[in-house]
């Protein structure tokens, strides 16, 4: 009877590995995120005007300070975002202001950020990992990897395709996929609006050592920052995000298979 016993719960917890699961979701609300970063001149409030099905939709707004020569972080924060040797899928839904400027810099919509503590960490106590970004009316990602920690600081940055190209005023579905490895055994793969348009396989997607990464989700305007300028006319930026998640299989991320 106790052999019968273990191969039951064994079967079982081997069809929930199969059958995948969802370790996070949000539908568009402030409720749930382990942290709301809104800093210079930025917001986020639930909106009822956009929302992709739930009625809500988180809104971003990032204002551009001429006189700020600092970064602009304004995001929704979850603190498990991933660790070295997880796989797991992401979703969620963007949309842009209707009067959205294309313009030759980089807006980050979406990205993986690891506090690391201690001797250990290069010298980097803040590391940016994956990112997704905007760039004129181009979607893009990188991915970064290699040890990093102790005595081996070697860090690679590999720049992926084109996820795809986005409208203002319209919903894309963003999904993606990574094996985070810090050895080439990597794989990051995305669909945009169910097209899959990244299948990077042999890649370097994240760095050694015991700290994990968080998964933010809003505007960073980062080529603020880093040129020191703000291209174009629009000093303010608006972004709508909702059905945001974290799975184990692509259904548990895409909102459409539910």
């Amino acid at each position: 009877m106790v052999a019968l016993k273990t191969f039951v719960f064994g079967a079982i917890a081997l069809a929930e590995v199969v059958a995948g699961k969802r370790l996070f979701y949000n539908s568009g609300v402030l409720k749930g995120w382990d942290f709301v970063r809104a800093e210079h001149l930025g917001n986020i409030t639930e909106d009822k005007e956009f929302s992709y099905r739930s009625g809500k939709s988180l809104k971003v707004t990032q204002k551009y300070d001429i006189h700020f020569h600092n970064h602009y972080y304004t995001s929704v924060e979850r603190n498990d975002g991933h660790s070295r040797n997880d796989e797991r899928y992401y979703g969620l839904l963007f949309r842009l202001a209707d009067n959205w400027e294309p313009v030759n810099q980089s807006m980050t919509i979406a990205y993986f950020e690891s506090h690391r503590a201690g001797r250990k960490n290069c010298g980097q106590h803040q590391l940016v990992g994956n990112s997704i970004w905007i760039k004129d009316r181009t979607l893009k990602a990188r991915v970064i990897g290699g040890h990093f920690a102790g005595k081996n600081c070697k860090l690679k940055e590999t720049e992926l395709p084109d996820l795809g190209e986005v409208t203002p005023g319209k919903w894309h579905k963003l999904i993606f996929h990574a094996k985070w490895r810090s050895d080439n055994s990597g794989q990051f793969s995305a669909w945009l609006d169910g097209k899959k348009t990244v299948d990077k396989k042999k890649v370097h997607t994240t760095v050694a050592g015991p700290w994990h990464f968080q998964f933010r989700v809003g505007l960073w305007p980062h080529s603020w920052h880093d040129e020191g300028r703000m291209e174009g006319t629009q000093t303010i930026r608006e972004a709508w995000f909702d059905e945001i998640s974290i799975g184990q299989q692509f259904k548990d991320v895409d909102p459409d298979m539910w």
